[in-house]
């Protein structure tokens, strides 16, 4: 893009707040009327605007039962899938990145450090503690063992604002809107199963000392073992009295619970309780045969022992026996199923109204969406170098850098694999390869966005017949450890970084933060992928986990704007 000879010559005008152009509520829970997709139009008598001060601003707040939150990762970040930039007219697309949220993910596990972590906090909606009292968006929870809890902790209202990270809405110079007859921006949000976790979930936070932290004890979910240990039998004549009458479910302590599972009584305020006011209980024999639902969970309490007391108003009617014997250590668990939508009659079967507690769905809502634009005033040597390209035969060419997504699915757990990517960039920087556990998504326990290293041995791109690096990265040490990691890895993954134009500022705990990277050039230069195909090869040796990669390629893009519109080259 072009300079003026003096940067200090550019003078900040003014802050403007950009509406979507559907003002309504934006989300994505069953229980609100809200839209997965926003749209803004940065017009074009705003003339020039500086990408670095121009946010992505929102009240952010987490609905349902559940100490739900984004991605901690990445923050409000993590709750955009897609972003698409086109030219005022629509006529081209100047940027879009697909799996947005995945892509910052992966970059801001090395871009942070303590101070930038701490303001990605206070602006961002990132919240990396796992501590149920130090939450971002939820008050802390009351304490059971200290008296009986009949409410859920109150959710907060978050105000989030976002600094887009795309190739022009990153940039560090001033972008002409006037020449491209303004900018459309499209975004799409992610599924609430994607973009958020349950805090503290035992699979998403390595470093939690509570087992059971904050995860859904869903038996019938991937996650083995999530269930509690029933400590006193519920009898198969078990019925209730009245519509209201209430039955309890004692819980055993981890110590005495065959799989180490429940709530700890010095603990009982924080994380390791998974169980919310409102919450359909389910009950199944030690094997997971025989289960049925017992009711809504109306408070939360203390037995004699100290352990965990479950009081429900069982979903049935009044008279009608529970049918089957429960005996100690069966298994007593919630579905993640039921906290994601709005339960209906039939789960509430002769429940009263009044006793129908915390019925809305989990997920999460936008409100006051805008995009805050800075305004700038640049010299009058830039604008007069700027119109006078535009009218010229040449016309003006704007570059900037960005990313493309693509996306394989690896259909074998172990052996050789070979991933054809597709590229076109003729400008590449560097590639970023992503292997994430194909379970992982659509989870809420565990982040969707982390890389698996599991069973991997080595791996190594080739180009056009070329191997690069000329010898396989080993991964032996990383797959047999879990911590270990071999020095060339280190080397062309911060290569690989810096190449995108980031500052690596921390190599730490990258068995949380695997992926497989290759920088194409050095000192910023370019390298073209278009003289050949470009091929990944790893190899595997005891996976057990299926895997879909997404690479993510950086490249340089120009944009020309002449009299006859704007034209978009990769």
């Amino acid at each position: 893009m072009l300079k003026a000879t003096q940067s200090s010559n550019y003078v900040s005008n003014k802050v403007i707040a950009v509406k979507p152009e559907a003002q309504v509520p934006y989300g994505d829970n069953q229980s609100d009327n809200v839209s997965k997709q926003m749209k803004f139009l940065i017009p074009q008598y705003l003339g020039y605007i500086n990408p670095q001060q121009t946010f992505l601003k929102c009240d952010l707040r987490m609905t349902g039962r559940g100490m739900l939150k984004p991605d901690e990762r990445c923050g409000g970040h993590s709750l955009i899938e897609n972003i698409r930039i086109q030219d005022g007219t629509s006529s081209a697309t100047l940027e879009e990145i697909q799996n947005y949220n995945m892509l910052v993910a992966q970059k801001r596990s090395f871009t942070f450090n303590e101070s930038i972590s701490n303001k990605r906090e206070d602006y961002e909606g990132q919240n990396r503690s796992t501590d149920h009292s130090k939450q971002l968006f939820h008050d802390t929870p009351a304490d059971w063992n200290a008296a009986p809890v009949t409410t859920n902790p109150a959710k907060r209202t978050v105000e989030c604002m976002l600094p887009l990270e795309t190739g022009i809405l990153s940039s560090n110079k001033i972008f002409p809107v006037v020449a491209t007859q303004g900018l459309r921006i499209t975004i799409d949000l992610d599924n609430v199963r994607n973009a958020c976790v349950i805090n503290g979930s035992a699979d998403n936070d390595a470093g939690s000392t509570e087992r059971n932290a904050g995860m859904l004890a869903d038996g019938s979910s991937q996650t083995v073992n999530a269930h509690f240990a029933l400590k006193v039998e519920l009898d198969t004549g078990l019925t209730k009295a009245a519509a209201d009458s209430v039955s309890n479910v004692d819980l055993r302590q981890p110590v005495d619970a065959p799989n180490d599972r429940g709530a700890i009584r010095a603990n009982a305020g924080n994380n390791s309780n998974p169980f919310m006011v409102g919450d359909l209980l389910y009950a199944s024999l030690a094997d997971g045969t025989g289960e049925k639902s017992l009711g809504i969970i109306q408070s939360l309490d203390k037995d004699g022992d100290g352990d965990l007391r479950l009081s429900m108003i069982q979903n049935r009617t009044a008279g009608t026996p529970l049918g089957t014997t429960y005996p100690i250590d069966s298994r007593i668990y919630i579905k993640v199923s039921d906290r994601l939508r709005v339960m209906t009659s039939s789960d509430y079967a002769d429940i009263p109204t009044a006793n129908q507690l915390f019925n809305e769905a989990l997920g999460f809502r936008m409100d006051n969406v805008e995009m805050v634009v800075n305004q700038v005033i640049p010299p009058v040597e830039y604008t007069n170098n700027i119109m006078k390209a535009i009218q010229s035969s040449n016309g003006l060419t704007l570059d900037y850098r960005t990313f493309n997504t693509y996306r394989h699915q690896l259909s074998s757990l172990n052996g050789a694999t070979d991933q054809l990517i597709p590229s076109t960039q003729t400008k590449a920087y560097s590639i970023l390869s992503v292997p994430t556990g194909r379970n992982n998504a659509r989870t809420l326990t565990c982040s969707a966005w982390r890389g698996e290293f599991d069973g991997s041995q080595n791996y190594q791109y080739i180009h056009n017949g070329h191997l690069i690096p000329n010898r396989t990265v080993d991964l032996a040490r990383l797959s047999t450890t879990g911590s270990s990691v071999g020095q060339v890895y280190l080397n062309e993954l911060e290569k690989s970084l810096v190449n995108c134009g980031l500052v690596v500022r921390n190599l730490y705990d990258i068995a949380n933060n695997f992926f497989i990277a290759r920088g194409f050039s050095k000192y910023g230069q370019v390298y073209n992928l278009t003289q050949g195909d470009l091929n990944l090869r790893v190899q595997y040796e005891g996976a057990t986990i299926p895997k879909d990669f997404f690479h993510f390629i950086q490249s340089r893009r120009q944009i020309n704007v002449s009299q006859n519109g704007v034209m978009v080259m990769n």
